[in-house]
């Protein structure tokens, strides 16, 4: 019988996203050196955790880095990202793993979210 769950003979794999980022510690920028958890399945899926269920800025970096950018590096060569003014959107961080991959990065509006944005769900 095939085990069920989050397994090799299901075509997934345990890796961890080392990388160094860029994070506002107590008002001042430091690069951090980050150690990410995750699961990839063999059809590109990431599976990764964050203690409060959110996305922030380190899993923003590790979104663009491993998915966000690769994909369009890939198909397209270039990418414009729009999405709200969300602080974790924002940051150094991302920006320096935007610029990395060639991603243009564009938000909307201030205090337009509701108006020009999908609901979060």
């Amino acid at each position: 019988a095939q085990q069920c769950g989050f397994n090799e003979s299901n075509g997934w794999i345990s890796l961890v996203w080392r990388r160094t980022v860029k994070l506002k510690v107590k008002k001042q920028l430091v690069a951090c050196d980050v150690v990410v958890p995750y699961l990839k399945h063999q059809d590109g899926t990431i599976i990764t955790i964050q203690n409060r269920a959110w996305m922030d800025t380190i899993r923003l970096c590790m979104f663009i880095d491993l998915q966000l950018g690769p994909y369009y590096s890939a198909k397209r060569g270039r990418c414009a990202c729009v999405w709200d003014n969300c602080g974790p959107h924002l940051t150094e961080g991302v920006k320096d793993f935007a610029d990395e991959w060639g991603i243009a990065l564009l938000t909307l509006p201030k205090n337009m979210t509701d108006v020009l944005q999908v609901m979060d769900l």
